[in-house]
C-alpha cells in the first residue's frame, strides 16, 4: 500500500526498475491478490484503473494462500506487466537482454561493471533476515541494516546510471517511432507486433486492403547456411559481413506475399522472364518482378533509410545521438521482418518467402566462399548466416587488412 501511494505522492512519468517484470511485479502482484486487496489507483488519469497485462485466476495452495496463475509461452511465464495510464514501466533488464545478445549473465553487478565499470555490494537474503528483525538490538545489527538500506538504494542508482548511460529512453523512442507502436509495447509485445504495425502503416499509404490468411499449422524449413568451422589457432583473419542480407533479398526478388504465383499456369510463356524463381528444395516458389510488394517497398525504405540517416554530418552531440538511435532502429525493424514471414500458426506467417529468403542466403554464401577460394586463394575458415571468416596467409596485419579490402572491393560489384 505504502509503495503505490508513494507513486501517486511522487507523481512521475516513466517508472524503471531492473527484472521488475520477472520479479518485483508479479511478487507485488502476488501479495497483493493473496490479502484479497484491489490495485490502487496509482495511474496519472484518475478515470483509468491500474490493469495487468495477463489475465489471471486465484486457485487456493496447500498452505490456504490465493495463488495467481496464467497461461502462455515458458519465456513469459513468470512475467507481470502493469498497465499504468498516464505512466510507462520499462525494465531495463528486458531491454539490455533485447539489445544486448552477447553476455553469459545479465545480472545487475555485471552489467554495472560492463557498462558502468561500477559493481554492486551484494547482501545475502540471510542478513537481510537478520537485519529486519535485529534492528535496535546490538550495534552490529544496526549496522547490517544500514548495509542492507545502503544495498537497496545502490539497487536504484545503478539502474538509473544505467538507463542513462544507454540512453534508453532515447533508442526506443526512435524503435517506436519506426514501428508506429507505444514504447511500453516494444518490451510488453513481441516483434510481430511491430511488423505488422509497420505493414499496415505502408498499405494504409499504398491504399491496399490487405486480408491475413487463416493461420496454419506449424511447419518447418531449413534455415541459414553455417559451415563447420576448420578447427585451429588462425592468425590474420578477416570477416566479411554482408549487410542487411534478408531484408535486401526481400528486396532484391520482390518476395511477398502480395507478389508470389500459387498458379504458374496463369502466366503466359511470353511473360515468364518477369518472374523470379527461388528454387527450395523440391519446390520452385515464383514472384512477380513486374509490381513491387509491400514487404519489399518496406524493406527498402528502411534500408534507404537507415543509409541516409548515417550519412548525416552534425556537430551537435545530442543530434547525433538521436540519429545514430534511429539508424538502429531501422537496422532492428528491417532485420526484424524475416523471421515475422516464419511464425507459421499466424495469419501473417509467410513460410513460402521465409524458406525462399534462407535459400537464398545459403546460395549467396556458396558463392561467395566460392569466389573466395578460387579467385583470392584465402582459406574460408568459417561462416554464419550472413559472413564468412577468412585466414589470408599474409605475413603483416596491414598486409592482411589490403588483401580484405580488396575481397570486399570485388564482392560488392560482383554481387550488385
Amino acid at each position: 500500500i505504502a509503495f503505490q501511494k508513494f507513486i501517486q505522492d511522487v507523481n512521475p512519468d516513466i517508472i524503471i526498475g531492473y527484472n521488475s517484470d520477472s520479479f518485483d511485479n508479479p511478487y507485488l502482484i502476488q501479495r497483493i491478490y493473496n490479502y484479497g486487496m484491489p490495485l490502487l489507483n496509482f495511474s496519472k488519469l484518475k478515470n483509468h484503473e491500474v490493469k495487468t497485462k495477463f489475465k489471471w485466476r486465484r486457485e487456493e495452495g496447500n498452505d490456504g494462500l490465493m495463488r495467481k496463475y496464467v497461461h502462455r509461452e515458458r519465456m513469459d511465464r513468470a512475467k507481470e506487466f502493469f498497465l499504468i495510464a498516464g505512466r510507462m514501466h520499462l525494465d531495463v533488464m528486458l531491454y539490455i537482454m533485447k539489445n544486448y545478445t552477447r553476455f553469459r549473465s545479465y545480472s545487475l553487478d555485471n552489467m554495472a561493471k560492463h557498462f558502468l565499470k561500477d559493481k554492486k555490494d551484494d547482501v545475502s537474503f540471510r542478513d537481510m533476515c537478520d537485519a529486519f528483525l535485529g534492528y535496535g538490538k546490538s550495534p552490529e545489527l544496526n549496522e547490517l541494516y544500514y548495509k542492507v538500506v545502503r544495498y537497496g538504494i545502490q539497487d536504484s542508482l545503478l539502474t538509473i546510471k544505467l538507463f542513462e548511460k544507454l540512453q534508453m529512453f532515447m533508442g526506443m523512442s526512435m524503435q517506436a517511432h519506426v514501428n508506429s507502436i507505444n514504447i511500453d509495447m516494444l518490451l510488453t509485445e513481441g516483434s510481430s507486433v511491430a511488423v505488422k504495425s509497420m505493414i499496415y502503416r505502408k498499405c494504409k499509404e499504398e491504399r491496399i486492403v490487405f486480408q491475413p490468411h487463416a493461420a496454419e499449422k506449424k511447419s518447418r524449413y531449413q534455415g541459414a547456411f553455417v559451415l563447420d568451422p576448420k578447427s585451429g589457432v588462425y592468425e590474420r583473419v578477416y570477416t566479411l559481413d554482408l549487410d542487411s542480407l534478408y531484408p535486401n533479398i526481400i528486396r532484391s526478388y520482390n518476395i511477398c506475399f502480395t507478389t508470389i504465383i500459387r498458379d504458374t499456369f496463369k502466366i503466359p510463356v511470353k511473360d515468364r522472364n518477369k518472374v523470379y524463381r527461388i528454387p527450395v528444395g523440391r519446390n520452385v516458389y515464383e514472384f512477380m518482378s513486374d509490381r513491387q510488394g509491400i514487404l519489399p517497398k518496406l524493406c527498402e525504405y528502411l534500408i534507404e533509410k537507415r543509409t541516409e540517416v548515417r550519412k548525416r554530418k552534425t556537430d551537435s552531440e545530442i543530434i547525433a545521438r538521436v540519429n545514430d538511435a534511429l539508424q538502429l532502429a531501422l537496422k532492428i525493424s528491417a532485420n526484424s521482418i524475416y523471421g515475422f514471414l516464419g511464425i507459421a500458426d499466424d495469419p501473417f506467417g509467410f513460410i513460402e518467402g521465409a524458406s525462399s529468403v534462407t535459400a537464398m542466403g545459403r546460395r549467396i554464401i556458396r558463392q561467395i566462399k566460392g569466389r573466395i577460394e578460387d579467385k583470392f586463394h584465402h582459406e574460408v575458415i568459417y561462416g554464419d548466416t550472413d559472413s564468412v571468416m577468412c585466414s589470408t596467409g599474409a605475413s603483416t596485419e596491414k598486409e592482411a587488412y589490403l588483401r580484405a579490402l580488396e575481397v570486399r572491393d570485388d564482392l560488392n560489384h560482383w554481387l550488385k
